[in-house]
């Protein structure tokens, strides 16, 4: 029994390591900003690696309006919008609702989604008006990211598409770590498909 009882205390750590799904319960009467606890199962906010992010479908928005935070992965169904702060992602997810990376009056530039996971879109509401994108992201086949006006810049990280990219904004500026920059800037028709 001794023995039993000490391998259990060997692999508890390992148990825990294994992360936690945070699953988002904000509707719109109950508020929807990300670092309010009531808006959380158990009320626990997601606010390490080791914890991925859930926001499912028949919740209000979720809004991650202001902060530095890093998760394991962001999925769901429902809807996510980025305003302001940092939001980094350390692990992949996918989302078949809708992203939004926006600006709120508090931070003009919007905020930043960033980090060393990736995100897959697989719907088809999505938008990115401003802020930064420093994360992996795949338009999957069959979704949307609609880029509207605003300032965004694209960071260190991929953005593949396999879907549609309809740019709708007069110039997009992407920053690469290294300090280059490439402008582009629409010339012919208002929605250009890139």
């Amino acid at each position: 029994m001794k023995s039993n009882a000490i391998l259990l205390m060997a692999f508890l750590p390992l148990l825990a390591a294994q992360g936690a799904v945070r699953t988002w319960c904000g509707t719109n009467t109950t508020g929807s900003a990300w670092s309010d606890t009531a808006n959380w199962s158990g009320g626990n906010v997601p606010d390490t690696p080791e914890e991925d992010a859930f926001i499912p479908s028949g919740t209000g928005p979720c809004v991650f309006g202001s902060g530095e935070v890093s998760i394991g992965a962001l999925s769901g169904s429902g809807s996510f919008v980025l305003s302001g702060g940092t939001l980094s992602v350390a692990s992949n997810g996918t989302f078949s609702g809708t992203v939004v990376l926006t600006s709120s009056p508090a931070f003009e530039e919007g905020g930043a989604l960033t980090g060393d996971g990736m995100l897959t879109l697989t719907g088809g509401g999505n938008q990115w008006s401003s802020g930064m994108l420093a994360l992996n992201v795949t338009v999957e086949t069959g979704a949307r990211l609609t880029l509207t006006a605003g300032d965004k810049r694209l960071g260190a990280c991929t953005l593949l598409n396999k879907g549609e990219i309809v740019w709708q904004s007069d110039a997009i500026w992407l920053h690469g770590d290294c300090g280059d920059t490439l402008f582009l800037q629409r010339h012919a028709h208002p929605h250009q498909r890139i």
